[in-house]
């Protein structure tokens, strides 16, 4: 077998005077030939290796050096001393000025007339070892010989390799959205939008990755929102982050190449962040992150224990608020509903007061073939709509038809009011809570009519 180490010879001296006789370009090339710093070892046939524990600066040095073979001969241990080799490294053919270690499978390339030392899977060779044969002609002159080539490849493998991963975030987008659904307030995307910062950019330079890692959130005051009066706008609410990243990967060699490392950073994605929120007036401070059960949103409803709604008297049919007799002849019968009492600390400026009135079942007349009370074929008519909100005002109630016996004609009204109660608003996530006097509506009980007998007739005695 062949073993190879470095060694001063005669091989420059017998390759100036062989120039003297040949002109071949790869003999001339021969005295440029630089060889390595570090060992390069020549096991069985076909390869080298080369250490790639070398000094850190693993550069090809020229320092007058040779490699040589010195092959035991068949009597034993007698070395051949017209036996000698040359180490040709990558990169030399047709550029000597770029002599490097490769950093591809692939990068040695070709000598001109041949492709001598193929890439393995996980690194490329740096170069290849040149067997020569010394002698003297008939002359008396002496001549060298190229005999063999062996491929030197590095020990550890020299193709680029993935060294560390990087999630750079390069910008984001928060929103504070508003909805009065929990499911909606859990669901990216969903609500209306109260408050956001707009996209922010981050500026990232990714061709130093590195410089930008660590944790990043922008700066947002959430804002709560209100209603066009001004009034708060209770709700769940949700702070939703997009935060948009690139996936770098950074690819490099092993220290003794000596080759500056790159940033691949062309993956792209991004993260979402949802954090629940409930804005209630009847708690303190109103906004507290995470969904609670039962929070109460109506002003009117969070200061329930600071007013007092009540019906004050009964509602009035012709006059009366007791059972009373009236005739089907069609003409305005006066209604008039009670009054409200309300009070307490955390309601003013009281106004709106609206009725919603429905007829009692059972009661008559009632068109049996038309049960809706606001049809235009009804036995009877009144001044408001059936079932409907409306303002309190003086009415009156026509009848068309007679009662039936046992039946009377009455009906209930259910009463509302507009008014100002005294809540907590609050109106960033961050901020301390304010009392404020926000509009509502509602209710304050309800109240009956007496029973009316509507009459075909009334008999006389003369």
């Amino acid at each position: 077998m062949l073993k190879y180490c470095f060694t001063s010879t005669p091989l420059k001296r017998v390759l100036a005077f062989a120039l003297l006789s040949l002109s071949t370009t790869v003999f001339a090339s021969l005295l440029f030939i630089s060889a390595p710093a570090f060992a390069v070892e020549c096991g069985p046939a076909p390869s080298c290796s080369v250490s790639s524990t070398a000094p850190t600066n693993s550069t090809v040095e020229s320092d007058g050096s040779d490699i040589v073979a010195s092959p035991p001969s068949s009597n034993g241990g007698v070395v051949d001393p017209t036996i000698e080799t040359q180490f040709v490294p990558c990169g030399f053919y047709g550029n000597t000025s770029s002599i490097s270690f490769p950093t591809t499978a692939t990068s040695c390339g070709k000598v001109p007339w041949k492709n001598i030392c193929p890439p393995l899977p996980d690194r490329s060779p740096v170069g290849w070892v040149q067997i020569y044969k010394n002698g003297w002609n008939s002359l008396g002159n002496p001549t060298i010989k190229l005999i063999g080539e062996r491929c030197v490849y590095p020990s550890d493998p020299v193709v680029e390799s993935r060294k560390s991963v990087a999630k750079i975030y390069t910008g984001g987008q928060g929103d504070f959205r508003h909805s009065l659904s929990t499911v909606t307030a859990q669901t990216l995307g969903e609500g209306t939008v109260t408050s956001t910062t707009g996209y922010v950019s981050r500026g990232v330079n990714l061709s130093s990755p590195e410089k930008w890692a660590g944790s990043w959130t922008p700066s947002f005051t959430a804002r709560t929102g209100t209603k066009p009066s001004g009034d708060p706008l209770y709700g769940y609410y949700s702070l939703q982050w997009r935060l948009d990243y690139r996936g770098c990967e950074k690819w490099g060699y092993p220290s003794w190449v000596e080759h500056t490392p790159r940033w691949d950073c062309g993956q792209s994605g991004y993260d979402t962040i949802l954090t629940p929120y409930t804005y209630a007036c009847d708690s303190i401070p109103p906004l507290k992150e995470g969904l609670r059960a039962g929070a109460k949103f109506r002003p009117a409803d969070c200061v329930s224990s600071l007013w007092e709604c009540g019906v004050e008297g009964k509602i009035k049919v012709a006059g009366q608020s007791g059972p009373l007799t009236v005739m089907r002849n069609g003409d305005p019968v006066t209604v008039v509903f009670p009054a409200l009492k309300i009070t307490g600390e955390a309601v003013k400026a009281v106004r709106g007061e609206e009725v919603r009135v429905s007829l009692t079942d059972g009661a008559t007349p009632l068109n049996p073939q038309n049960r809706d009370p606001n049809s235009k074929n009804q036995f009877f008519d009144a001044s408001w709509k059936w079932d409907k909100w409306e303002a309190k005002k003086p009415s009156t109630l026509r009848f068309h038809w007679a009662s039936d016996p046992g039946h009377p004609f009455s009906f209930t009204a259910k009463n509302r009011f507009t008014g100002d109660f005294r809540v907590q608003q609050q109106d960033t996530i961050n901020s301390s809570p304010v009392t404020v006097w926000a509009s509502d509506q509602a209710s304050c009980g309800s109240s009956h009519s007496p029973e009316v007998s509507v009459l075909r007739a009334v008999s006389r005695d003369d």
